[in-house]
């Protein structure tokens, strides 16, 4: 079997809009605007930070992943202002050929297109330049914004994975949706 193409070097991904890009120390600032805005995250597994060294400790933990090829996080830029919008993940199981998606976008960007622009430049970049037939996106059952850029982008409901996750004190049922290698039909909007 020939060896299964995956990203020896961290790439980087051009938008319309945005530059999905490696993290840096320099992010914190703007990491800090999307991670303790409560609404943000609502629905993410981390509680919202309340300081900026809270925003450094979670961004150190994400530069410590580029140790792991098979974990992308990309930060996500606005080209226009050069200004770190929010983030992008890509965790793989390279055995199985399937990937995790994650994103967050801070919430003054909220409704404009952006997590749309970048899950589909993340997800033509990966069934472009890698042999992953699977990409699959979770969401908490009442995370509607998140269920809608999965579908906008091609991915189906494969069902919802009752009480799955213990996350802020209360059991959540998660929306499973997947997109695979076979099912583009989406119009992506990466160069």
């Amino acid at each position: 079997m020939d060896p299964l193409r995956w990203p020896s070097v961290f790439p980087t991904i051009e938008t319309s809009r945005l530059l999905l890009r490696k993290l840096t120390p320099r992010d914190v600032s703007d990491t800090f605007a999307y991670s303790s805005d409560p609404e943000v995250v609502r629905y993410l597994r981390f509680s919202e930070h309340k300081s900026l060294h809270d925003a450094e400790e979670f961004l150190g933990i994400l530069l410590k992943s580029y140790d792991n090829s098979a974990d992308l996080i990309w930060g996500v830029e606005l080209r226009s202002a050069g200004d770190l919008i929010g983030s992008c993940r890509l965790k793989a199981d390279l055995q199985h050929r399937r990937c995790e998606i994650g994103y967050v976008i801070t919430r003054q960007y909220w409704r404009q297109g952006f997590a749309f622009e970048a899950v589909s430049g993340i997800v033509d970049f990966t069934f472009r330049e890698t042999d992953i037939n699977r990409i699959e996106g979770y969401c908490i059952v009442e995370n509607i914004p998140s269920s809608a850029v999965l579908k906008k982008c091609g991915f189906s409901l494969e069902g919802v994975l009752r009480q799955r996750e213990f996350l802020k004190g209360r059991f959540l049922d998660i929306n499973l949706y997947s997109l695979l290698r076979g099912d583009q039909s989406i119009s992506i909007s990466a160069k």
